[in-house]
């Protein structure tokens, strides 16, 4: 069997994916630190999280210029994945953005993507979210006009 030798990069990068992974679950002032122990020709790496004080979701927002889609926002709005008072978890905000996406498509905006964009506003431990639609215009008409079919023949 080959010898396997101690790797300081791997580890320090071990440390890295570590605090992103904390991170991306509200641990926005988390730091990972790790320690090497010898013991004969064996090494042993300890990684130790200190992941302080988690944020958390004191509200949410949408910010949107087309009054058709806000309508659309605030009756999605009640079945959220996010919930005050639980931590800005990224998983889970990339589901609500795709959630959002689907619903809005269904309701005629057929070019709308997945652009929409979260904010954390505020450096606190409580944030407010706020999910911002994109306010690109072309020619004067929305990029994500809402789109209504009259006849369908068969």
């Amino acid at each position: 069997e080959e010898p396997v030798f101690m790797d300081s990069v791997l580890t320090a990068k071990s440390v890295q994916q570590l605090t992103v992974y904390l991170q991306k679950k509200g641990y926005y002032n988390a730091y990972v630190t790790d320690s090497i122990h010898l013991r004969k020709q064996k090494a042993v790496v300890v990684y130790q999280l200190h992941p302080g004080e988690p944020y958390k979701i004191r509200s949410i927002s949408y910010s949107t210029k087309d009054d058709g889609m806000d309508t659309i926002l605030a009756r999605l709005k009640n079945s959220s994945l996010i919930i005050a008072g639980q931590n800005p978890d990224e998983d889970i905000l990339d589901k609500e953005r795709e959630r959002l996406t689907a619903d809005i498509r269904d309701n005629g905006y057929y070019f709308f993507n997945k652009t929409l964009k979260y904010a954390p506003l505020g450096f606190s431990s409580m944030d407010d979210i706020s999910f911002l639609m994109p306010a690109i215009a072309f020619a004067g008409l929305s990029p994500f006009g809402q789109v209504f079919v009259q006849f369908i023949i068969v």
